[in-house]
């Protein structure tokens, strides 16, 4: 289940609410969220997030589907370590 993040209009209130990806997006700050006043409901707007990330898991998906192919060189590229050759003075 999807965690949404919602702020709370005209404040700075800022909090996460699971819902269904189904469900409409809340319009009042819920019950169960600290500051809920029944007499007084405070209107919240859903808030844009750019930290979604997906993991596709199954039978149809594998370990190295995910695999981070630039953490090992490849055979292609050259060695930067400079090598140091010893000299020996007699």
């Amino acid at each position: 289940m999807p965690t949404y993040t919602y702020k709370v209009k005209d404040t700075d209130f800022v909090f996460e609410y699971k819902q269904s990806i189904k469900d409409d997006a809340l319009k009042f700050l819920p019950s169960d969220i600290e500051g809920y006043d029944e007499n007084n409901p405070k209107e919240v707007e859903r808030v844009l997030t750019s930290n979604v990330n997906f993991i596709f898991q199954g039978s149809g998906f594998y370990q190295t589907d995910y695999k981070n192919t630039s953490s090992k060189p490849t055979s292609t590229e050259k060695s930067t370590t400079p090598t140091s050759s010893a000299s020996s003075t007699s």
